[in-house]
């Protein structure tokens, strides 16, 4: 994996249009996987693509956005 394919919080908050405090207390709550390392949270594409699908299905937020909008 390289590193363009592993976000950190702030980019995944940018890349979702979301605040950095819910993208954590999304990675608390298990809807957005991810690892941990030296302390901070990486996220990977996989992860960010796998939640967009989830909330887009959910959510009409999400829906309004194509995942090839994303800046990924």
């Amino acid at each position: 994996m390289t590193r363009k394919n592993i976000f950190t919080v702030k980019q995944t908050s940018q890349i979702l249009n979301l605040s950095q405090s819910t993208v954590y207390r999304y990675l608390k709550q298990g809807k957005i996987k991810s690892v941990k390392s030296k302390g901070q949270y990486q996220i990977f594409v996989e992860d960010i693509n796998k939640f967009f699908q989830i909330q887009c299905l959910k959510n009409f937020y999400f829906c309004g956005r194509s995942l090839n909008s994303l800046p990924l």
